[in-house]
């Protein structure tokens, strides 16, 4: 009899998880230019305890910046793609990529940052320069919430 509840409770588990909206499905046009395309992430906007704003962009590059990138970057060989996790200091006007993650066609990972063995580590952040898609990005996220 327990085991029978169990299994009940385990069932409108599954199916109160599966309907229920899941986080960052905003994807919201940024920008497109000779770069590639750029989005972002509405749904993942959000303060961190620093009161610097995070945000994902998902960005699909020119191909000739997908071969320059490949030959500067052999890991990320076949990528079509990428998510990116951008935190914004709004204050002192600079940005930290804390995240990139490399996605081929079918949508599979190649190579993400935060693998143990991961190439690329965020450094220090980076003043934001005017006129880029970043600074389009920090225009939006750092307006204050009416």
């Amino acid at each position: 009899m327990a085991l029978k509840r169990i299994s009940i409770l385990i069932g409108i588990f599954i199916v109160l998880i599966s309907g229920y909206p899941s986080w960052g499905e905003d994807w919201t046009l940024l920008d497109q230019n000779e770069s590639g395309k750029h989005y972002y992430d509405r749904e993942s906007i959000r303060k961190n305890n620093q009161d610097h704003i995070l945000v994902r962009m998902l960005e699909f590059p020119d191909p000739e910046i997908i071969r320059a990138a490949e030959e500067l970057l052999p890991y990320i060989k076949g990528f079509s793609h990428m998510i990116n996790e951008i935190e914004i200091d709004c204050q002192r006007r600079v940005y930290l990529l804390k995240r990139a993650c490399y996605l081929n066609k079918e949508a599979r990972l190649i190579y993400d940052s935060r693998d143990k063995e991961a190439k690329f580590k965020p450094i220090v952040f980076r003043p934001i320069p005017r006129d880029t898609v970043i600074d389009k990005l920090s225009q939006i996220v750092c307006q204050p919430v009416p």
